[in-house]
């Protein structure tokens, strides 16, 4: 028979726990944001230089992976500053929609 698993509940947490969470979530997002700029005009740069249509096709490919990190970096930011829930549960629509 199947056991129901315990679902972790982040609210639950002490608050400065939590802040620390995001915050940490935040770095992290940043530099995998930086990560894709940088990927990306490099796919893209060399991709036209060499006329490489799969080296560009990667470039625009981390351009969607790009938007995809800065709304999740919005929404971070929405709970770091203390948004409140139905402001981050909008963010939270707004990143299903998009995606």
């Amino acid at each position: 028979m199947a056991r129901d698993l315990p679902i972790a509940n982040t609210h639950a947490q002490s608050p400065s726990i939590h802040k620390g969470n995001v915050r940490q979530d935040i770095w992290i997002e940043l530099a995998a944001i930086v990560w894709m700029v940088i990927e990306a005009s490099v796919a893209i740069s060399t991709g036209v230089a060499t006329r490489s249509v799969s080296l560009q096709g990667f470039g625009i490919d981390s351009i969607v992976e790009l938007i995809a990190g800065s709304i999740l970096l919005w929404r971070l930011l929405v709970e770091q500053c203390g948004g409140a829930v139905e402001q981050i549960e909008q963010a939270d629509s707004a990143m299903g929609k998009s995606i």
